[in-house]
């Protein structure tokens, strides 16, 4: 037999019936009654503009703030079901991971079936020698993960640490958007570099270009006002959160095309299947986020937003300069030995080539 609510004699023993032993529960049918006379009752003060608290004015500080229409139907859905930011956000995230995944499954389905119709002749692969390939890449990807909380932990340790909290999500989103062309260029100089570097050449100055366009379009809206309409107008910051923006900003104008170089130069590297360096630079760039944290932060007493940025650009500007190195090594293994298999393209070469020769003279291939 179900529980009935009357509204008048409900007990401690009643509710722990209903949420213990899982006992229905229905409305005494002139209670549903009341409650219509009651909501028409609301409608009609409603439809007065009669002001009545938590219905169509906010609550706590916004108690005197009187809502619109719509207004009020977005705050009752609010008070209703209460969905909190972080769920909806980890909810939406989750669900496009997923989604991306099948898409990526349903699209590739084609070139899977047509590959494996083929005699792909690829070698017999030990395990030992998948994990020796694969180990430092999934390490890079770990350490890379690690970054963000790093950020925040010494942001929140930082001069106007609240303010920088609040901004920090806001930069790194903008020059986000710049930096994902960089981030799948990798893909790209993974595929489309043969056994030969025959196509080195025409990569190398794609993403020269890509670094580059990404850099000055972060600093159009950096160095003019088109950074007031997207961090007050867009982005929903104050004008004292704009003006405390303005030099990190400035500063994370290299990401970009840093991030864009540290592609080409992974790629190079995996397609040559020299993954370790990868994880050392990535090494790099985490403990030197880390060294300039602590001496911006803790010796400087920097403003944690700038120290961020500050630290972020520094970090991946040495694992850019630790990846040279492995690069000249390919080309003094004649691995890379073609004409225009440098790093820099011609003009550039030139203009910074010293008398001994900066870039050296290309050497000769090595066999056929």
């Amino acid at each position: 037999m179900a529980f009935v609510i009357k509204g008048q004699d409900l007990t401690v023993e009643d509710i722990v019936k209903v949420a213990r032993n899982n006992e229905k529960v229905e409305l005494q049918k002139d209670s549903i009654e009341k409650m219509k006379i009651c909501r028409a009752m609301l409608e009609k003060k409603i439809v007065a503009n009669e002001i009545m608290y938590g219905v169509n004015t906010g609550i706590g500080e916004f108690s005197e703030v009187v809502l619109t229409g719509d207004q009020i139907k977005d705050f009752q859905k609010y008070l209703v079901f209460d969905i909190r930011g972080a769920y909806v956000g980890a909810t939406a995230l989750s669900m496009g991971v997923t989604l991306e995944a099948i898409a990526t499954k349903l699209m590739c389905n084609g070139v899977i079936q047509r590959l494996s119709d083929k005699a792909l002749d690829v070698g017999k692969l030990s395990y030992r020698y998948i994990i020796k390939f694969y180990y430092p890449l999934a390490l890079t990807s770990y350490l890379i993960l690690g970054i963000h909380p790093l950020v925040t932990f010494f942001v929140s340790k930082s001069r106007l640490s609240v303010e920088s909290l609040a901004i920090y999500p806001v930069l790194n989103s903008l020059v986000f958007i710049f930096r994902s062309f960089g981030f799948s260029y990798q893909e790209v100089g993974i595929a489309l570099l043969d056994k030969d570097f025959n196509n080195y050449k025409p990569l190398r100055n794609f993403a020269f270009k890509i670094g580059l366009i990404t850099t000055s379009a972060v600093a159009l809206i950096a160095f003019t006002p088109l950074s007031h309409l997207w961090l007050k107008h867009v982005s929903g910051l104050s004008i004292d959160l704009v003006n405390l923006s303005l030099i990190p900003l400035s500063i994370l104008v290299l990401m970009p095309g840093l991030t864009t170089l540290l592609a080409w130069q992974r790629s190079i590297l995996v397609r040559t299947e020299r993954t370790f360096p990868i994880t050392i630079a990535t090494l790099i760039e985490v403990l030197i986020i880390i060294i300039m944290f602590c001496i911006l932060i803790y010796i400087f007493n920097f403003v944690g937003i700038i120290a961020a940025a500050i630290s972020l650009v520094l970090g991946r500007l040495f694992a850019n300069i630790y990846l040279f190195f492995p690069y000249y090594k390919l080309k003094k293994e004649k691995i890379l030995s073609k004409e225009g298999h440098y790093f820099l393209p011609k003009f550039i070469r030139k203009k910074f080539s010293t008398s001994d020769g900066f870039s050296g003279p290309p050497l000769k291939t090595k066999g056929p």
